[in-house]
């Protein structure tokens, strides 16, 4: 997963990315991102299009996205889940 969509909804930024494994993973169709099939020019430009006419929808997922990345993805929540994974694998 490239950090570009992290980062996108750090800014508050709405996301339009491909249903590639790593948008999969972390964004909801139209909740925090909008996501359109690999390889399809068509689709990609018609959600940047309708994200363009569509003020409240491109609010609402940007907010998602800022709501999803400050907490799933802090560094305090990120840090919690490495040391947590640290102490398994070494058995404490």
């Amino acid at each position: 997963m490239g950090n570009v969509i992290l980062e996108a909804w750090a800014w508050r930024r709405p996301v339009v990315a491909t249903r590639a494994l790593g948008p999969v993973e972390i964004a909801l169709h139209q909740e925090d991102a909008w996501l359109v099939p690999l390889a399809d020019p068509a689709a990609l430009a018609s959600a940047i299009q309708s994200l363009l006419k569509d003020p409240p929808l491109r609010n609402f997922m940007a907010a998602n996205g800022y709501r999803k990345v400050s907490t799933s993805y802090s560094e305090e929540t990120i840090v919690t889940a490495y040391l947590s994974l640290y102490s398994r694998l070494l058995g404490q």
